[in-house]
C-alpha cells in the first residue's frame, strides 16, 4: 500500500517501469534473433514463482487507484501489457484483445474504480484460460493466498484478492491443490468474522464455477468432520 504523500509519484513511477519493460522486450527480441535456442531455454527455465510475482507487481492496477479516477489504473494497464512476456507467453495474444477493451472502459468513461473492480475477476478468468501450465496456475494460487495475508482485514483490496485465489484455482488443473485450497479456507475461516465469511464465500463460488463437484465434496468432507 502506498502512503498518501506518495501517491503522486505513482504514475509517472508506472509509466517509468512501462518505458523499461518495453526497451527490455525489444532487447530480448533482437537476442531471440541472434541466439533462439539460448532464449527458449531461458523462458522454459523460469519458475512459475517469478511470473507470479510479475503478475502481482501490478496489483496498482487495484491497489494505486482511487476511487476518483482511473489515471492511474490506465498506466497500470498498460504496464501490465508491457509486461506480459514477463509473465507467461500465452499472454499476449489474449492481453492484445482484452487490455485495450479495459483501457477503453477507464479512458472512456468516469466509472470509478469500483467498476472496474467488477471486471477484474473476469479479465483475470479470461487471461487464465490459454495458460495450460498446472505448476504456473497452481505457483500464482499460491502467491494469490500469501498476500491475502498481508492484506488489510476488511479492504476492498483484500476483496479483490479472494476473487482473484477463487478465479485462479477454477483455472487450476491440479486437482489435489484445488481441494486443499478450499478445504484450507473452510477450515482457517472465522465464520463470526463478517469479511473473512464474505472472502470465503467468493474463493469457493469462483472455485465451483470449473470444479463443482469437487467443491462439494470437500464440503462434505469438511461437515463431515466438523460433526463428529
Amino acid at each position: 500500500v502506498v502512503p498518501a504523500q506518495y501517491s503522486g509519484t505513482l504514475i509517472p513511477l508506472l509509466c517509468c517501469l512501462q518505458a523499461l519493460a518495453e526497451r527490455r522486450e525489444r532487447a530480448g527480441c533482437k537476442e531471440e534473433e541472434e541466439e533462439p535456442d539460448a532464449v527458449g531455454s531461458q523462458e522454459q527455465g523460469r519458475s512459475p514463482s517469478e511470473c507470479c510475482w510479475v503478475w502481482l507487481g501490478a496489483r496498482p492496477v487495484v491497489a494505486a487507484a482511487p476511487h476518483e479516477s482511473g489515471e492511474r489504473a490506465v498506466a497500470a494497464l498498460q504496464l501490465l501489457q508491457a509486461l506480459h512476456g514477463r509473465i507467461h507467453r500465452a499472454l499476449g495474444a489474449v492481453w492484445a484483445t482484452e487490455i485495450p477493451l479495459l483501457l477503453q472502459y477507464l479512458e472512456g468513461k468516469d466509472r470509478g474504480t469500483l467498476g472496474f473492480l467488477s471486471c477484474s475477476p473476469q479479465f483475470l478468468q479470461v487471461s487464465l484460460e490459454p495458460i495450460e501450465d498446472k505448476a504456473w496456475t497452481v505457483g500464482l494460487s499460491q502467491e494469490l493466498s500469501q498476500q491475502l495475508g498481508s492484506s488489510a482485514p476488511g479492504s476492498w483490496e483484500k476483496l479483490f484478492l479472494y476473487k482473484a485465489l477463487g478465479t485462479a484455482l477454477a483455472a487450476c488443473q491440479d486437482l489435489r491443490h484445488v481441494q486443499e485450497q478450499v478445504l484450507r479456507f473452510f477450515q482457517e475461516t472465522n465464520p463470526v468474522e463478517l469479511s473473512e465469511a464474505q472472502g470465503m464465500i467468493f474463493v469457493v463460488s469462483h472455485t465451483a464455477k470449473s470444479h463443482f463437484h469437487l467443491v462439494l465434496d470437500t464440503v462434505r468432507m469438511f461437515t463431515a468432520a466438523f460433526t463428529r
